[in-house]
């Protein structure tokens, strides 16, 4: 009797993992020269936390490229912060890694089409205020601002499921030059679907030869 008590337990507790959420939350909020980037997930009811900030940017050439600052908090580690220098050879490595990546990843691209199909964005707003200190120059901006929100808002919605009215306002500034713009998008996936895409992935990694290794390679170098 006490063995069927504990399976039974182990078997609630089972479902209720999976059944559980990741929830993730971007943020992006630039005043003027001001930027700040926060992304947090929480899962398995707020045991498992992650929050990355960024909460300075700065540009320092076309050469050198941009420095960050950045703080990553877990759950279970205390607060990193550390400064970065994101310049055009990272990129290019970024990019090259990359490649690699989805080469070495049998059907990748409808993989990660199945996978953001999973994810439901639950909360999303995004407010604009634009000035160029010219009214019919403001005009135009504020009509491009609104363009490029609806296309980015048209490809969202081909690839994750939108379960909230999203809030996008372009605010023109007539008497004064100014930008700034606040961003914040809160999405949600099952931890059990997580799991079964993360499955499907590393089968597909595990089709193409050598993909194992190559993947091992790149996510885990220094």
């Amino acid at each position: 009797m006490v063995w069927w008590t504990i399976a039974a337990g182990i078997a609630v507790l089972a479902l209720c993992v999976w059944f559980s959420s990741i929830t993730a939350t971007f943020s992006f909020h630039r005043v003027l020269n001001d930027d700040r980037l926060a992304f947090k997930i929480r899962a398995l009811f707020g045991l498992v936390r992650y929050h990355y900030i960024i909460p300075s940017i700065q540009f320092k050439g076309l050469f050198d490229g941009i420095l960050i600052k950045t703080k990553a908090n877990t759950s279970a580690t205390k607060p990193v912060q550390e400064h970065q220098q994101i310049d055009l050879p990272k990129i290019t490595e970024f990019y090259r890694s990359s490649r690699r990546l989805i080469e070495n990843a049998e059907g990748f691209s409808d993989w990660l089409r199945d996978a953001l199909s999973d994810w439901r964005c639950e909360h999303l707003r995004w407010h604009t205020h634009i000035g160029l200190g010219d009214a019919p120059d403001t005009a135009v901006a504020v009509g491009m601002a609104w363009g490029a929100k609806c296309s980015l808002l048209h490809y969202a919605l081909n690839h994750v499921q939108l379960k909230a009215q999203p809030d996008l306002a372009v605010v023109p500034q007539y008497n004064r030059t100014h930008f700034s713009t606040n961003l914040l998008a809160v999405g949600r996936i099952r931890l059990g679907k997580a799991l079964i895409d993360s499955v499907i992935l590393l089968w597909r990694i595990w089709k193409v030869r050598g993909g194992v290794s190559t993947w091992r390679k790149i996510l885990f170098q220094k």
